[in-house]
């Protein structure tokens, strides 16, 4: 996302004949409103990428963290039963707008369950290494 900014300090650059080329291509296409435009976010992009590595190699590091591994997992258990009802009351409000609606077929209510019964959240829970890594 460019950063608007008043303030703009004229720069040379040599760039390849090619490159140049590709750009005033995508100028003439109507992808891109000017070469200047096209530099610009070109740059923003690939700073702020350059800029978010180092955060993102921090949480990779989470990955084998085995206090941070057991941590995640005893917070999933605490909110199983909360996770439980939040879901419930998503799905009767869904279910009580869909029933508002006309039509002939009339979807059941959500019941509750005993926490016997439900299933575990935390139990199906990826860890958090296995969803940074993919």
């Amino acid at each position: 996302m460019t950063v608007p900014s008043t303030e703009r300090i004229r720069t040379t650059a040599g760039l390849p004949a090619e490159l140049l080329a590709r750009a005033q291509v995508l100028v003439k296409k109507g992808h891109i409103h000017s070469r200047y435009v096209l530099m610009t976010r070109a740059l923003e992009e690939l700073v702020s990428r350059l800029e978010q590595e180092p955060i993102d190699a921090r949480f990779t590091a989470i990955t084998d963290d085995a206090d941070c591994q057991a941590l995640n997992l005893e917070l999933a258990q605490e909110f199983d039963d909360s996770d439980w009802e939040a879901l419930q009351r998503a799905e009767a409000a869904h279910w009580s707008a869909a029933t508002s609606l006309t039509c002939a077929w009339v979807p059941p209510r959500v019941q509750s369950r005993p926490a016997s019964a439900r299933p575990s959240l935390s139990a199906e829970m990826p860890s958090i290494g296995t969803v940074l890594s993919s």
